[in-house]
């Protein structure tokens, strides 16, 4: 009589076949049937590294400015009914 395989070693062997199973079905999905188009690149980033546009960024304002009122969503009418739902 054949040893009885542990129930971790049939999980693992069972996500190891979903995951072969689940990679081969999206390559062959996903394979491209055309040429594959390279185009150049049309600009270049061009800027300083960020380390070194902060040693040059003006400090931050510490001025309170006027804020825009609080506006409120309208909610459809129940929405905010006060009975427990069972």
């Amino acid at each position: 009589m054949p040893t009885p395989i542990p129930v971790t070693a049939r999980r693992v062997a069972l996500a190891v076949m979903f995951s072969f199973a689940v990679s081969f079905f999206t390559q062959s999905s996903s394979a491209q049937t055309g040429p594959t188009t390279v185009r150049r690149d049309v600009h270049h980033d061009v800027s300083q590294p960020l380390s070194e546009m902060i040693k040059h960024a003006p400090p931050p304002s510490l001025e309170r400015r006027p804020v825009e009122p609080m506006k409120l969503i309208p909610l459809p009418p129940g929405l905010l009914s006060r009975r427990k739902i069972r």
